[in-house]
């Protein structure tokens, strides 16, 4: 089972609805007690965010957060002065456009916001 289809039977049982049948669960069920839905909506809440992290995490540039090293601030200063835009430069750097703003002004290459 993935992720998806385990988060949308937790929210169904923190619905009060049995996941297999689509009834409501009756007055007297656990799934109905406010401890127990509270729980489901708490475990709901994690997932999801446990989904938005990993979503990032697999968008994010290759080289987000790594160091910089001397070869690539002197082909990142090429790239700046022959006139390529921060996004070009972030894709062949594997890198954020922020980042790649960021590191141009540390070098001096661009004026201090």
């Amino acid at each position: 089972m993935d992720e998806s289809n385990a988060l949308e039977i937790i929210r169904m049982l923190a619905d009060g609805v049995d996941p297999e049948t689509g009834e409501i669960f009756p007055a007297d069920s656990p799934y109905q007690q406010s401890d127990t839905i509270c729980a489901l909506h708490t475990a709901v809440a994690a997932l999801e965010t446990v989904q938005k992290q990993q979503q990032r995490k697999r968008t994010r540039p290759d080289r987000q957060g790594q160091p910089w090293t001397a070869d690539e601030d002197r082909q990142l200063r090429k790239e700046h002065e022959a006139g390529q835009k921060p996004k070009t430069i972030a894709r062949k750097h594997h890198r954020t456009t922020g980042a790649i703003t960021s590191r141009l002004t540390k070098l001096g290459l661009l004026p201090l916001s």
